[in-house]
């Protein structure tokens, strides 16, 4: 091999190598970002549950608008909502899936303040870090209870028009999309898609309904 062609085949291997550094760089700084901002979330939504003008049945409705004003600029719950549902989606109309969204929203928000109703407000939340790459992170947290449980908490975020948002939520390894999309698929075996509207409508009007 000529010295010509040595000397090329060093070049195009050194902008390889500045080429594959650099896309490290930028995704270890994508990852960076998106764990900084669940981190920014779980403090907020901590705020408010150690607040302690907030705490008791009394403030519970003010507390939920709270910590659901912090979970609406993380969370994408239409898209958490067409994940649940899974191949139906393309089998329903637009107007069934708007209506599917709306109670499904408010069924996976409700789950969401249900849980935080458990906190006592000294459990700690590390982050871990992120992982993934381009359109996909996935923020992996660790939460430890008052008991010294310790609970994996990972949270799958996607990068949309609205910048990065919570698609879905996986606690101990067993993912909230999966586990929606699994019950779904066994209800609609024997029942059709207005059937599981009626069933949703019904959910979510027993849980408004408790005190």
């Amino acid at each position: 091999m000529s010295r010509a062609r040595q000397a090329a085949g060093r070049g195009l291997g050194a902008l390889a190598l500045v080429a594959l550094l650099a896309a490290g760089q930028h995704r270890a700084e994508a990852q960076a970002r998106t764990a900084a901002l669940v981190r920014g979330k779980i403090d907020q939504v901590l705020a408010v549950l150690r607040d302690p003008s907030l705490r008791g049945r009394a403030r519970r409705a003010e507390r939920h608008d709270r910590i659901l004003a912090v979970a609406n600029t993380i969370f994408d719950w239409d898209e958490f909502a067409r994940r649940c549902l899974g191949a139906t989606w393309r089998q329903i109309d637009a107007g069934q899936r708007q209506r599917f969204v709306g109670l499904f929203r408010q069924l996976l928000a409700g789950y969401y303040l249900e849980q935080m109703d458990n906190f006592a407000g000294d459990e700690k939340i590390s982050v871990q870090g992120a992982s993934g790459g381009g359109d996909q992170q996935v923020v992996k947290t660790l939460l430890v209870t008052r008991s010294r449980e310790r609970m994996p908490i990972d949270y799958l975020l996607e990068k949309g028009p609205a910048g990065w948002r919570v698609v879905d939520v996986s606690v101990e390894q067993i993912s909230l999309v999966n586990n929606y999309r699994s019950r779904f698929r066994s209800y609609l075996v024997n029942r059709s898609f207005e059937e599981l509207l009626a069933h949703l409508s019904r959910v979510v009007g027993r849980r408004k309904s408790q005190p």
